[in-house]
């Protein structure tokens, strides 16, 4: 999600949380491991990398490069995350943490009184860290955005910051990657901040970003912000107050007509209504970490390209714009499944064995029915192309038991 975008609309960006890049951290050759009943972090080889003391380990939302782990207490939950096999931030009240271009912003949520909706149900409290697990600002914030529009490789030794305090003003920061501190301000504590469309171009990769906003004297301000060689240039200009009455011109692009696809002959096979859908049943998203589980509802491939058929007693998933068998009807039953990050498949069942078929960019892949627990896929390839990361869920209580991958080989152990 664009940083221009969060600044408008910061629950988003928690909900879809920053595209990580942070050279030389990714960490794929160690998972997070479940011994007894609590998880650690362990190489592929079982040899633990950090002590199995969490009641969950989770991986960030679109990334593969850091794992956030929760204790869950009757006095309160803490959090810790774990960067390249080592605890940066340890036990703290955070619920979830986002890793852009170096800096680490921890965010917590106090429940509003009488609120139970998300129309704006909570209180943010913020706060930045550098990859070394360092407070940047000593201070706690409303809301922080480390912007990548300009720097979205990451090449820069400086980052742009804005921070949103809880009276609504913002501040507009230069974080040295260096010296791990603020080096520069370019604008502090002003008001009706906005990215205004005429002047920014969301579409070219690292282009300037420009800031229109009040100063502390109720004058417009414009800050024309971007990277210059290793640094970050700023350019700030009085504008006179009428400055929206600028319009920027749209393209119309038209629409596009539906396109009938050519059907062949139907394959003979009774189609299955209500097919079952598999999901992890999370808790609102502002409220205290929990083990996560699954729910079941009877609402499964309603996405009109895929349905379920029957043939002698056994279920088949069938591709309808082709008329052809995705999945032969060999299997006792087919579940629509919602997977993590970008992925996309079902599950299969023959008897008491759980398998898995992911749908992928060129080729689909099919995980043979081989484990006692329900797979739901983490990442599709966690390990390397074709090697997804696979979450196993307890078929009777529904909860999450431990990670595994395609082969069956599961990352567990009593002791």
């Amino acid at each position: 999600m664009s940083n221009r975008i969060a600044l408008k609309f910061p629950f988003l960006a928690c909900l879809a949380f920053s595209f990580l890049f942070v050279s030389g951290l990714l960490a794929q050759g160690s998972v997070p491991y479940r011994v007894g009943d609590k998880f650690g972090i362990a190489d592929l080889s079982g040899k633990m990398v950090v002590p199995a003391e969490y009641d969950l380990i989770e991986m960030d939302n679109y990334s593969k490069l850091h794992f956030i782990a929760y204790k869950f207490r009757d006095t309160g939950n803490v959090s810790s995350l774990i960067i390249n096999n080592t605890v940066v931030i340890k036990d703290q009240s955070y619920r979830d943490y986002s890793l852009t271009n170096e800096l680490i912003v921890a965010n917590g949520y106090d429940l509003k009184a009488g609120k139970r909706s998300y129309s704006n149900p909570y209180d943010q409290k913020s706060r930045l860290f550098s990859i070394t697990g360092k407070d940047i600002l000593n201070e706690t914030f409303s809301y922080i955005s480390v912007i990548n529009d300009i720097d979205e490789k990451n090449k820069l030794d400086e980052v742009l910051v804005v921070t949103t305090g809880a009276d609504k003003r913002k501040s507009i920061l230069i974080y040295d990657k260096k010296l791990e501190k603020i080096s520069r301000t370019i604008a502090a504590g002003v008001i009706d901040l906005e990215v205004p469309e005429q002047y920014n171009n969301s579409y070219t990769e690292n282009a300037p970003i420009v800031y229109v906003y009040r100063d502390a004297l109720g004058n417009w301000q414009k800050s024309a912000i971007e990277g210059s060689g290793k640094v970050i240039k700023a350019e700030t200009v009085k504008i006179a107050s009428d400055w929206k009455k600028e319009r920027a011109g749209f393209d119309d692009f038209g629409s596009l007509d539906a396109v009938e696809m050519p059907r062949g002959d139907r394959p003979a096979a009774e189609k299955t209504d209500n097919a079952k859908k598999i999901e992890v049943d999370l808790d609102k998203y502002y409220l205290p970490r929990k083990m996560e589980k699954i729910a079941t509802s009877f609402d499964g491939f309603k996405n009109g390209y895929v349905e379920v058929v029957k043939k002698a007693g056994k279920q088949g998933l069938l591709l309808i714009d082709k008329n052809e068998m995705l999945i032969p009807a060999r299997y006792d039953e087919i579940m629509d499944a919602e997977f993590n990050h970008n992925a996309s498949g079902c599950i299969i069942r023959t008897g008491n064995k759980y398998g898995l078929y992911l749908f992928g960019e060129k080729t689909n892949m099919m995980v043979e029915p081989v484990f006692a627990y329900i797979p739901l896929v983490e990442e599709a390839h966690y390990f390397g192309t074709g090697q997804p990361l696979i979450k196993l869920f307890d078929p009777v209580t529904g909860e999450l038991f431990c990670y595994a991958s395609k082969s069956g080989k599961l990352y567990y152990r009593e002791k």
